[in-house]
């Protein structure tokens, strides 16, 4: 469903990104494993997650597993954005945000994300990140 370039619809993409980053952010740090219908709740059933050039995801479910290899390697989310004001064109939009780690070793690390995406049905169809990593410590994508 494409939306119309209007205030309203701007005001309404902008809500979707911001619950979808403070939802992620709550997800990874809570005591429990998410659940595939959490996630459900901001993908679409066509969701695809390319990261640096790399087809990482094809399914929520594939992102559920991804999320489970985060969560064993780190202890701390913290998810600061967005840091710009996101760019938006009916159902297309670009976001800057920051990523805040901490590693079960209790290293920091800082990683900057650039995402555009595409709404189907205010849910996530397609998310393009470019991840780069603002501290000394590698990240792994």
């Amino acid at each position: 469903m494409a939306m119309a370039k209007t205030a309203s619809n701007r005001s309404q993409t902008l809500n979707l990104i911001n619950n979808l980053l403070a939802s992620l952010q709550n997800l990874c740090n809570q005591k429990n494993n998410p659940t595939i219908q959490e996630l459900e709740k901001f993908f679409a059933k066509s969701f695809q997650l390319n990261s640096n050039g790399i087809v990482q995801c094809r399914s929520s479910q594939d992102y559920l597993k991804r999320l489970y290899h985060l969560r064993e390697k780190y202890s701390h989310f913290d998810i600061v954005g967005p840091l710009e004001e996101p760019l938006i064109c009916d159902n297309q939009f670009c976001v800057h945000y920051e990523l805040g780690l901490q590693g079960k070793d209790g290293k920091k690390r800082q990683v900057l994300l650039f995402a555009t995406g595409i709404f189907e049905d205010n849910k996530i169809a397609n998310w393009i990140q470019i991840t780069h990593e603002k501290s000394a410590n590698q990240w792994d994508s």
